[in-house]
């Protein structure tokens, strides 16, 4: 049975991804601040921007498979949280950790605010081999710096992915975000 290892598996995001690995038959480990205890995963308590802790979670967890989801989330004060720098440093520590404990695959949520959003027309569209990568939020710095650690791991063999999500809504989102305020 694969172990999967989600981080942030009880936000937004996490939710959704942690329900459909279960469907499929993983072991699955959620870490996050305050995790849920579900019949079908192992929660774990832990705050990954403490030091060590990253290193810590895989040593205690031993995953196949990491999904890393969580981040600072704060509605509107993600943008430009002094976190995103503890963020970067602990997700770093935590790939790093993954696979040198013999990690198999590891899959990043990256965002559409690594793009230069100013190379965009007025009701433009990103193009992933066409638009540039250059941030302007410290969210989107952060995001491009894991991107290219994740980018070097990726040369030197391991099996990662990267993922920039776009302005996501649904189910379990905070209701102070625009689209769920309305519905």
């Amino acid at each position: 049975m694969t172990r999967v290892l989600v981080t942030g598996g009880d936000g937004f995001i996490g939710r959704h991804a942690v329900h459909a690995l279960s469907a499929l038959g993983c072991d699955v480990t959620v870490a996050s601040r305050t995790p849920r205890d579900t019949s079908d995963t192992r929660p774990v308590a832990i705050d990954l921007l403490e030091p060590g802790s990253a290193r810590s979670l895989i040593m205690q967890t031993t995953p196949d498979v990491l999904l890393h989801l969580a981040w600072e989330t704060e509605t509107g004060a993600f943008w430009t949280a002094e976190s995103n720098g503890r963020w970067l440093d602990s997700s770093r520590e935590l790939l790093d950790a993954f696979l040198d404990g013999g990690g198999l695959r590891a899959v990043f949520a990256g965002s559409c605010a690594e793009y230069d959003w100013t190379a965009l027309k007025p009701g433009g569209i990103a193009v992933e081999e066409k638009t540039p990568c250059v941030p302007v939020t410290k969210y989107g710095a952060a995001k491009m710096a894991l991107f290219d650690h994740v980018q070097r791991h990726i040369s030197q063999g391991a099996s990662c992915a990267w993922g920039r999500l776009f302005l996501l809504y649904g189910e379990h989102e905070h209701p102070n975000r625009f689209t769920s305020s309305i519905i």
